[in-house]
């Protein structure tokens, strides 16, 4: 109990919540019980429920609208929406966390974890066009991502410049969506980075409907695991400290031809603009990966983070989880970044910087 109550003052959702809700679930979904409930799961979640995933499922917490502006207060269509997700609030000037990853097989066994960090940027409105950049650091090497807002209204999803820095080498992605991340064996994709980071022209998006579905939330009791070994019972989220709710969300569906995933849908919590799970369908329109996002809201920041992500590729029986705070809580960055940062020249002094000193000069303890 004492975990839970620290972990309840540093990482937790925007509305006090009692702890007895906190305590027991009030049933638990499992591959006996889900035709019972199939008409609040997606097929993605039935697909996992055969193969012996449990959700826990707890009553409903009471949410209110996050802190903070978004793009579109009361967006009306799909785009909007997954543009308050990308630009949901991060706080003052942004936050650097904990973001390990491990690599599972069929059976839960771990095959390799790395430890990571994330940094995450707001920037100044002098900096043109650049509202927001991502650099991603482990010992493999060095991910930079700058986000950039278009103010043309026929441009309502933003653009991105990638590079990677690996063996000393800066490198700009050109073909961000379909390049898996590394050390993941294509289980992990760069477009699912924060729930989604695609190339905005390579897919159209169409708000479908709102629903009634039983989602990962207020992940808690994830966000202070410190183990590797606590976030997995066999290949699937450990039930004993994942978090389930019945709640409505906004489905959307996001379809392209420009790259290998033909469709995605995506599941977003209407209150935080955040991503709480989507299913990734290939060429042939088959369910390939299906992803849930474990959220949790950090008050003192004011920014929805995910304490876990979960990939699980249904054709090969593998799964990557990643953004794992490994009990950490958030370090909120405490002065404006400077305007430079975003240019190709900043970000390769950041990222020779890295290479420089090592990964451990970056190191989140």
């Amino acid at each position: 109990m004492s975990i839970l109550i620290r972990t309840i003052g540093c990482v937790a959702l925007c509305v006090c919540v009692p702890l007895p809700a906190l305590s027991q679930p009030i049933y638990t979904v499992t591959s006996g019980t889900a035709d019972q409930y199939a008409q609040h799961l997606t097929s993605g979640q039935l697909k996992l429920l055969k193969r012996g995933h449990r959700l826990p499922v707890y009553q409903a917490t009471a949410t209110k609208r996050e802190g903070g502006t978004f793009p579109h207060p009361s967006p009306i269509n799909g785009h909007q929406m997954v543009l308050n997700h990308r630009f949901r609030p991060v706080g003052e000037y942004g936050y650097i966390r904990r973001a390990d990853l491990m690599v599972f097989d069929g059976d839960g066994s771990i095959e390799q974890a790395v430890e990571g960090r994330l940094d995450v940027k707001t920037m100044p409105p002098e900096d043109p066009g650049v509202s927001r950049v991502f650099t991603f650091f482990s010992k493999v090497g060095a991910f930079f991502y700058a986000l950039h807002t278009r103010q043309q209204s026929d441009a309502p999803l933003p653009h991105f410049r990638v590079y990677q820095s690996i063996d000393r080498g800066i490198f700009e992605l050109s073909n961000w969506d379909d390049s898996p991340l590394p050390l993941t064996d294509a289980t992990r994709f760069q477009a699912q980075e924060d729930g989604w980071s695609a190339e905005p022209g390579n897919y159209e998006f169409k708000a479908i409907r709102r629903a009634e579905l039983i989602v990962p939330f207020h992940a808690t009791r994830l966000a202070s695991i410190s183990s590797y070994d606590e976030y997995l019972s066999g290949p699937f989220p450990n039930p004993a400290h994942t978090r389930y709710e019945k709640r409505s969300v906004v489905v959307i569906e996001a379809s392209g031809e420009a790259s290998a995933f033909r469709k995605v849908n995506l599941y977003l919590d209407p209150t935080s603009w955040t991503i709480l799970m989507s299913e990734w369908f290939d060429s042939r329109d088959e369910l390939w990966l299906f992803v849930e996002h474990h959220a949790v809201h950090d008050p003192s920041i004011g920014a929805t983070v995910y304490a876990a992500t979960y990939n699980f590729d249904l054709h090969r029986g593998r799964g990557v989880a990643s953004d794992l705070l490994m009990g950490l809580p958030l370090q909120p960055i405490d002065s404006q970044p400077s305007p430079g940062e975003t240019a190709p020249s900043g970000l390769k002094r950041y990222a020779k910087l890295l290479n420089r000193r090592g990964p451990d000069q970056f190191r989140l303890q």
